[in-house]
């Protein structure tokens, strides 16, 4: 399975046994001058109210195995909320993370994987106040002629992940 540690850790546990309808979406990916920055689904629910992000990690895929290459656990206070117009850079720190080093560069030909864990208002009146959300997307990197780097979306067919599309020439 991928990478959920993130969830338990950022989302506190409901009571229900179920989890909440569209708890799992994609997240979204941009490349700005090459640089990488990421971003949760512009859908109606995310414009009426822009998620509270918890928690974003990159993982790169090697050798079957998925290892971290940098994480941003998001303070308490105040909250991160992340709108769809809105974009978060990979390797991002505030103040109090500056003490730590920056993480690699993300490499053209690379296997990765971003994670974004949120929560929203539950629009119900029953249930938690709170429900989780959880983008994610697998990519890779290219080289285009002119120098610049593009984002390749990995999709998933029948449960598997398609990355001979990062083998493509573009």
């Amino acid at each position: 399975m991928k990478r959920f540690f993130l969830l338990a850790l950022a989302v506190p546990l409901t009571a229900a046994c179920t989890q909440p309808t569209d708890m799992y979406q994609t997240a979204v990916i941009k490349s700005i001058d090459s640089n990488l920055c990421f971003s949760v689904a512009d859908t109606q629910e995310t414009r009426k109210e822009a998620p509270t992000i918890t928690a974003i990690a990159v993982d790169r895929f090697e050798g079957g195995q998925w290892t971290r290459v940098w994480q941003w656990l998001t303070p308490l206070t105040p909250a991160t909320r992340l709108g769809p117009g809105n974009c978060i850079a990979y390797g991002h720190q505030t103040a109090v993370d500056s003490v730590r080093a920056s993480p690699p560069p993300l490499r053209v030909g690379e296997r990765y994987g971003v994670e974004i864990n949120s929560q929203i208002p539950n629009p119900s009146a029953k249930g938690d106040r709170m429900l989780g959300r959880m983008y994610g997307q697998e990519f890779c990197l290219r080289s285009l002629a002119d120098g610049k780097v593009e984002v390749v979306l990995v999709p998933r067919t029948q449960g598997k992940l398609q990355w001979q599309q990062c083998e493509l020439s573009p």
